[in-house]
């Protein structure tokens, strides 16, 4: 589900940022934003596909401007898409995409399949709302205001590393994060997650503390405390993506159907702080393709900062098109509740039933032809792992 919508997402956003409008009207002058999605006559709301763990569409907008221009972005990070409108007989036309009106929303629906995406009027403000730095677009007489996130996400610390530039859309190199403010890096989705963009894609920024203490990566403040002290992943290790085609088998430019790495463990500690700091990172193994994944080293996490608490309320995990669940073992028995995020905060993982890089295998479901989807997982050889826990700053 994370995977589709994502790609729905994107191709809505690749569809309409293209040609040129006329006709104007003050009625859609204003923010929109994501309401929900409808899938083979299934409707999801945004706040229903953040509990299936996909904040992928949260932070779409549409900012429709007088003088006949749009702003269209599939992330809050200012990296959007300047494109002119009109007013239609059966609604709106942005770029050249027609879209009707449903219920005062916005209604994209897909040129190739029978999803659609509604949108949401949620302001009369033409300002386009950027969550961090690095905005790259501003339309004619527009102030795009952004928040800066702490220490200048462009500062390199003292022994900085030169990364490789990316030779093409497939291929891009991990940063170097040691030395930087944990503000600094990454901007936090939609759905509580810090993420970092390379290229069409992202990836999931997970920060330990040297005690498992939890960082609200939601606040400012309280990311501006620390700084990156080591990395799960050395800086130049090669990110690769596989990208979705369409039904003739010709590639999109910006939807990522897969990558070999999907998340990069963050060691840090206060700033100023002489503590102790290493907590001995496992590199996790790549994954070679969308079938073979590898375990992940949960211990010294915050529990709170594990994996997504699922539509039928366990602790879940994603790996490539797939999940593993969470089985919560406390050190003196005592039942966790894992819908209790509050009470998560309180433990820090120390062991895992299933060690860190062991393979995990994928199956997928195939269609009347035998042809395989990309995202139906139809077996795995693990689903399940048992996690030990203790309270954070216990014995």
């Amino acid at each position: 589900m994370k995977r589709a919508i994502s790609l729905l997402l994107a191709i809505v956003m690749m569809t309409i940022a293209l040609a040129g409008c006329d006709k104007k009207t003050d009625k859609f002058i204003g923010t929109w934003k994501v309401d929900s999605i409808e899938i083979d006559g299934a409707k999801f709301t945004v706040s229903e596909l953040k509990a299936m763990g996909d904040d992928s569409m949260c932070a779409a907008q549409i900012v429709i401007k007088t003088g006949g221009k749009a702003y269209v972005a599939e992330c809050d990070d200012g990296t959007g898409d300047v494109v002119d409108w009109q007013e239609t007989d059966t609604g709106i036309q942005i770029g050249e995409q027609n879209c009707t009106i449903v219920d005062g929303m916005i209604c994209l629906k897909l040129k190739y399949d029978d999803e659609m995406i509604y949108f949401k009027k949620v302001s009369d403000s033409q300002t386009i709302s950027v969550d961090q730095e690095g905005a790259t677009v501003q339309p004619d007489n527009d102030t795009i205001e952004g928040t800066s996130s702490g220490t200048d996400a462009d500062t390199e610390p003292e022994d900085s590393i030169a990364v490789k530039n990316s030779p093409d859309k497939y291929t891009w190199y991990i940063k170097n994060y040691v030395g930087k403010n944990c503000a600094s890096i990454g901007y936090t989705s939609m759905g509580g997650d810090r993420m970092d963009h390379y290229g069409a894609g992202y990836i999931e920024l997970v920060m330990v503390t040297p005690d498992g203490a939890y960082i609200d990566i939601e606040s400012d403040d309280d990311l501006k405390q620390y700084v990156v002290t080591a990395q799960s992943y050395a800086p130049n290790t090669e990110l690769k993506y596989v990208f979705d085609t369409d039904e003739d088998g010709n590639e999109y430019e910006n939807l990522v159907q897969s990558q070999n790495i999907e998340e990069i463990v963050l060691c840090v500690k206060k700033v100023g702080s002489s503590e102790e700091t290493s907590l001995g990172l496992t590199e996790i193994t790549p994954s070679p393709d969308k079938y073979t994944w590898y375990i992940r080293d949960y211990s010294g996490r915050n529990l709170a900062s594990c994996g997504y608490l699922s539509m039928g309320g366990d602790r879940m995990d994603h790996y490539g098109a797939g999940y593993i669940k969470f089985v919560i073992v406390s050190d003196d028995g005592s039942f966790i509740d894992p819908e209790d995020t509050e009470l998560l905060k309180n433990y820090v993982i120390t062991g895992q039933s299933v060690s860190p890089n062991t393979e995990l295998k994928y199956v997928f479901s195939t269609d009347s032809e035998g042809n395989e989807y990309d995202n139906l997982v139809q077996s795995q050889n693990i689903e399940e792992i048992e996690i030990t826990v203790k309270p954070v700053g216990g014995n």
